[in-house]
């Protein structure tokens, strides 16, 4: 009868003993994740996440050990461990209805919820593991706006969330400006350049530096939150008063000569605001223009909304007393807005023009000595022989395809160069003969290269079928070799010939320094209008 009280009080200690060592595991590991909310470590992390494996808890132990591998002083053992639970418990979560959610967040520093719970450590990136159904992926940071997301998870499935947070912070400019200067935003003064830093709002915005003696810098700008830019100014010193040239005005009479050389539509001196009178070639007209004292640019005011652009050529030197011998107008070359200039497209067009002419020239060479190892490599017959033999063929004809694009072009150049307005007949002359020898030049290559092709189909019976494509082929590049070697002896000849008569054409009589001469020519601007007076002696 002493035996069964005895039994019983020592399973009832058994079991006190039981349920002590579970409290105290559980209250050791709250400890532990308070421990870890304060001071993220890996340590406290595999602590926590290894309790929960320990008790069978996979989706608590899984999470923990991927806050374990993002948490500072994570070490490779822990990585490894992590990698293994993963791959344990995979399958076994998603039977149980969970997903796996990829968190990626901008700033690294923002604080990430899930569902209200926050998710540590505070890195770009976190892994968790959800079950299935909706969540919502919150971020803050300060200075930036708070944004969330929502994520439906599948079991089994990979879901992801990206949170990019929008600062709040005012865009930040720093000002380098020389000399020290105001600095305007829209068109209100924000402060001083010495200030170097300033805070403006976001969106597209007109800063203005100026000072006092300096010409004012623009510059216009599309500034976005949270971003700093680096803005250089340097002013640029304006004319003093004094320095300016002084303006005299003068009368006289609109001669014969502009009227019948500019006419009655066109942009002519007529058209300047002080005309006493139109050019209708009934009655004269009385001009006030204005001439620079000491320069020698002479111009008068312009009329608003003539956008006629204007210079004016100096002619031949007339007698004293009488008028101007000729007038032309033509667009003025230091106007930014003048068109593009002869000379300049046909240098734009010539030079791409050779250089591919060099290029294909170049490429047929190296496909001619492709072909030529073909033939000597390879006997006839040869499975090989016929694929190689096509490449190179095929080489060739890209490389005459680009010489003859380059000649296009260079031709397109050349009717530019040789037109009016182009190049002298002096520049004619050696264009021309450079590219007539060029071109001869290549036309005798390929007469080489043909009759070479020739001579290598004697070694094949005439019945062969390989001797006849190489005769085809022969003959053809026969041909187009005649034709380059025809074409480019003409086009030297050519180029020899204006050389020979440039010095004559180009001869100008020198004016007799005996006699005093004097013009007057017209001036028609886009920002000035008047007339010029020329004297020579």
């Amino acid at each position: 009868m002493a035996v069964q009280p005895t039994l019983r009080l020592t399973c009832t200690i058994a079991v006190l003993l039981c349920s002590a060592w579970t409290d105290l595991a559980q209250a050791q590991e709250p400890n532990a994740e308070r421990a870890y909310s304060v001071t993220p470590r890996a340590d406290l992390a595999e602590q926590v996440a290894r309790h929960y494996h320990d008790r069978n808890q996979p989706v608590r132990a899984i999470n923990w050990a991927e806050r374990m591998v993002r948490s500072p002083g994570a070490t490779a053992e822990q990585g490894a461990w992590a990698a293994k639970l993963r791959a344990q418990l995979k399958w076994k979560l998603g039977d149980l209805g969970f997903g796996e959610v990829r968190i990626a967040v901008r700033p690294g520093h923002a604080a990430v919820t899930v569902d209200g719970k926050d998710i540590l450590p505070r890195v770009a990136q976190h892994v968790v593991w959800l079950s299935e159904g909706a969540h919502l992926v919150a971020a803050d940071a300060s200075d930036f706006a708070p944004t969330e997301v929502g994520v439906n998870v599948v079991r089994n499935e990979k879901a992801s969330a990206d949170l990019v947070l929008v600062s709040t912070k005012a865009p930040v400019v720093v000002v380098h400006a020389v000399p020290e200067c105001d600095v305007l935003v829209d068109d209100k003064l924000v402060g001083t350049s010495r200030q170097r830093r300033f805070a403006i709002p976001a969106g597209s915005r007109k800063l203005l530096f100026r000072a006092d003696g300096h010409l004012p810098q623009v510059r216009e700008m599309t500034l976005v939150a949270g971003e700093e830019y680096a803005v250089e100014a340097r002013l640029q010193r304006a004319v003093p008063e004094g320095d300016r040239p002084k303006v005299s005005v003068v009368e006289r009479d609109v001669t014969e000569l502009e009227r019948a050389e500019v006419g009655e539509s066109g942009p002519n001196i007529a058209h300047a605001p002080d005309v006493d009178s139109p050019l209708d070639g009934k009655r004269n007209a009385r001009v006030n223009v204005s001439r620079e004292i000491g320069g020698g640019t002479v111009g008068g005011a312009r009329k608003a909304g003539v956008e006629a652009s204007a210079r004016v050529s100096p002619p031949a030197l007339a007698p004293s007393g009488g008028s101007p011998a000729a007038v032309s107008v033509g667009a003025a070359s230091g106007d930014p807005s003048a068109p593009m200039s002869v000379r300049t497209k046909g240098l734009l067009l010539a030079v791409p023009g050779l250089l591919a002419m060099g290029g294909g020239a170049a490429y047929v060479v190296l496909s001619a000595n492709a072909a030529e190892k073909v033939n000597q490599g390879l006997p006839y017959g040869d499975p090989n022989y016929d694929a190689a033999y096509d490449r190179a063929a095929k080489g060739a004809l890209i490389g005459y395809g680009v010489l003859g694009g380059g000649a296009l072009l260079t031709g397109a150049g050349g009717w530019y160069l040789l037109g009016e307005g182009g190049l002298g007949k002096q520049g004619r002359g050696v264009l021309l003969t450079g590219t007539g020898l060029a071109t001869a030049g290549v036309g005798t290559w390929m007469y080489l290269g043909a009759t070479s092709v020739l001579a290598s189909a004697a070694e094949f019976p005439s019945a062969h079928p390989e001797y006849q494509r190489r005769v085809d082929l022969g003959i053809r590049d026969t041909r187009y070799a005649q034709v380059a070697m025809g074409a480019g002896g003409v086009v030297a000849l050519l180029g020899a010939w204006q050389l020979v008569t440039a010095p004559k054409s180009t001869a100008e009589a020198a004016p007799d320094p005996s006699v005093l001469s004097w013009s007057l020519l017209p001036v028609v601007g886009a920002r000035q209008t008047g007339a010029a007076l020329r004297l020579a002696w």
